[in-house]
């Protein structure tokens, strides 16, 4: 079980990285996909996991930064085609086109 920051006896962040996917967030940021997907907000979900509204800003920067997307929703929306077996290719999530 991970401590409060995370870590789970004293591994370094890189071998936090989630084994499950998607192999590039890190099993922190899947948390916080999770819970964005349940429609909490960053307030709520810093509760939920004992850290600060700020540190879960950050983590949903890096999310949206590591998936190319721009907004929560289009979090929800990826998360949702990868869990029905929409999104084959395993190893990068589409990139929404605004119109």
């Amino acid at each position: 079980m991970p401590s409060r920051n995370g870590r789970r006896n004293g591994q370094s962040r890189s071998l936090r990285v989630a084994e499950t996917e998607p192999p590039y967030l890190t099993q922190r940021e899947l948390e916080v996909v999770e819970w964005i997907v349940a429609g909490k907000r960053n307030n709520e979900i810093g509760k939920i996991l004992e850290c600060s509204p700020r540190t879960v800003q950050k983590h949903v920067q890096h999310i949206l930064e590591k998936l190319g997307l721009e907004t929560r929703t289009e979090v929800c929306i990826w998360w949702y085609e990868r869990r029905l077996g929409r999104d084959t290719s395993a190893l990068r999530p589409r990139k929404f086109k605004r119109h």
